[in-house]
Parts: C-alpha cells; sequence; structure tokens
C-alpha cells in the first residue's frame, strides 16, 4: 500500500501513486534529478538511472512509474511536465520540497515552507 508524499522515506510506490493520480500515462516528464535507494530487482528502474546519468530526460508518465515502482526509497526526484513546467514535483533528501501537482490530484500545494492551501 502507497503512502503519503507527506511521509518519510518516500518509497517508490508512494511517488508512483502521486504520479498516476495527477497525470495520464502518456504525458510527458523532464527529469532532471534520480536518486534512488534499492532497485527491488527491477531492471527497468536500473535502466532509467543508466539513461539519466548521461543528463535529463524526457520520459513518460507510465514508463516512469513503471520503472519507480520498486524503488526502496526515492532520495531526489525532480520532474516537470514538458507541457507544463509549472508542473513539477521535487524530491530532495528523500523529502518534497516542490509538490505542484498535489492540485490536480484534489489536494493541497506544497512548497518549501509546507502545506499550503
Amino acid at each position: 500500500m502507497a503512502g503519503s508524499l507527506r511521509d518519510f522515506p518516500i518509497d517508490g510506490q508512494t511517488l508512483v501513486g502521486a504520479l498516476a493520480a495527477a497525470c495520464e500515462p502518456d504525458e510527458l516528464w523532464v527529469l532532471t534529478l534520480l536518486e534512488v535507494n534499492g532497485y527491488g530487482g527491477s531492471e527497468r528502474l536500473r535502466a532509467l538511472v543508466e539513461q539519466f546519468a548521461a543528463g535529463p530526460l524526457e520520459v513518460t508518465t507510465r514508463a516512469l512509474c513503471e520503472a519507480l515502482a520498486n524503488a526502496s526509497q526515492i532520495i531526489t526526484f525532480d520532474a516537470r511536465l514538458a507541457a507544463d513546467a509549472a508542473m513539477e514535483l521535487y524530491i530532495e533528501d528523500g523529502e518534497v520540497y516542490i509538490d505542484n501537482l498535489s492540485s490536480r490530484r484534489g489536494g493541497e500545494r506544497y512548497v518549501i515552507s509546507g502545506y499550503v492551501e
């Protein structure tokens, strides 16, 4: 069962739940930061990390979700929707700093200072 982005640490299932709830499977992301702890035996996750090592990466919601689902912990993650750069999810040191996607999920918007209405 996926937790909340407010929980620490954030695991892959939690991140996948947030992405899937806010975005369509074929929406394109620009991934600029990615560090995970534990691949959970996922070759898709290993491949995503290897592709990302070459620099920022464009990837669909579906591909992100399939790759990240087994990550035991998300250390850093920064992605923006390619069609709307204002829609960003930024995780640093295992905690959410920016979650502008939550408005698409019908939830609160998160900024560095905390949750706001």
